[in-house]
């Protein structure tokens, strides 16, 4: 039973296996440093949050080889930290925030279908500035929160170096290059992606308004999980939002409990070694386990920046819910308006042509 299980949702790959091992120990650490420190600085959190990211990415460079992902990680860890600094010098401010999700968010879409990695890069990055958009700190703070981010990524490259090159000697690749990120590569699919670049576009617009207009604690997890969630696929898309939202719903359950029950900040930093190795594996099996582990995790972290008891899996599971709107809204109103507009321009084109 338990090997089935275990079969489903977990990876047995012995890279993945040694990366969760990785990012769960570094994670553990940051997470103890923060404690230790009595929540003096919320540094130590934010590194956590990079080795989290920069694990992602690593998972879904695995086939590329070694190298690739070393260097896919050390580029989102420093490009996602710039635009994490970016969003949180705006600040909750819906002009600005709009107008720069205007700019960037179609980037997501247009890279939608070129390589996994470059989609990932691109995606996570963006993913970045809407979530540091919901909060607000001091230039000087957004800066050491930055680079905070920044640090806990390379230190989860500098580990894959250390363990997967020099160590263990595995250099294995698919591929015959390095990865090297190619700006071209974002346009290689343009005609096909440009209605879904405008829909997600749409609805991450739309999650943003939702979060700021109405205030919502910790907000930024409407448009970030929009962001996540809408695919350029309908079929891959609806699984998504299924999976996203029962294992948003039962991992909040089980982390309301494990925050009831556990008021040792201590045992809830180590807590996030095995949480950690566990969203690194699952994520390339099940995507709903993948959130279930997540949601447990991210709820551990906020109690330990801002003590909330129950009331931050709720705010998880309602934020959720509203992104998960939001895809709705944009499926089945935004799309067949950009469709139809699309399909006159043509017609017009073609007339005057």
């Amino acid at each position: 039973m338990l090997k089935k299980i275990s079969a489903k949702y977990i990876s047995h790959d012995k890279e993945i296996l040694s990366l969760g091992i990785q990012a769960g120990v570094l994670s553990a650490i940051f997470s103890l440093l923060h404690v230790f420190l009595h929540n003096i600085t919320s540094i130590a959190l934010f590194a956590v949050v990079g080795v989290f990211v920069c694990s992602l990415i690593q998972t879904i460079a695995m086939k590329y080889g070694v190298y690739s992902r070393i260097v896919a990680n050390i580029l989102l860890a420093v490009s996602a930290g710039v635009f994490a600094i970016l969003g949180s010098q705006i600040g909750n401010n819906l002009l600005v925030s709009s107008l720069i999700i205007i700019l960037i968010v179609p980037f997501v879409g247009f890279a939608s279908l070129s390589d996994a990695i470059t989609a990932a890069l691109v995606l996570f990055t963006v993913d970045l500035f809407v979530v540091s958009a919901g909060l607000k700190f001091s230039i000087d703070a957004s800066i050491i929160y930055g680079l905070a981010f920044t640090f806990g990524g390379v230190m989860l490259a500098v580990s894959s170096y250390i363990f997967d090159v020099i160590i263990f000697n595995k250099n294995k690749t698919l591929t015959t290059s390095v990865y090297k990120f190619k700006f071209s590569n974002l346009f290689v699919k343009f005609k096909l992606t440009i209605t879904f670049a405008i829909l997600l576009t749409m609805a991450v617009l739309l999650a943003n308004f939702i979060a700021i207009h109405f205030r919502l604690p910790q907000g930024f997890w409407v448009p970030m999980t929009t962001l996540l969630i809408l695919k350029n696929d309908g079929a891959f898309t609806r699984q998504r939002l299924i999976h996203r939202l029962f294992g948003t719903f039962y991992g909040s359950i089980v982390a309301a409990i494990v925050i009831y029950l556990i008021a040792n900040n201590y045992i809830l930093a180590i807590l996030i070694l095995p949480l950690m190795f566990f969203i690194v594996s699952s994520l390339s099996l099940h995507y709903g386990a993948y959130t279930f582990f997540l949601t447990i995790m991210i709820s551990i972290l906020v109690d330990l920046l801002e003590p909330g008891g129950y009331a931050i899996p709720l705010h998880r599971i309602t934020d959720t819910v509203l992104g998960i709107l939001c895809v709705v809204i944009a499926l089945f109103f935004f799309q067949p308006i950009i469709n139809y507009s699309l399909s006159n321009a043509l017609k017009r084109k073609k007339v005057f042509d």
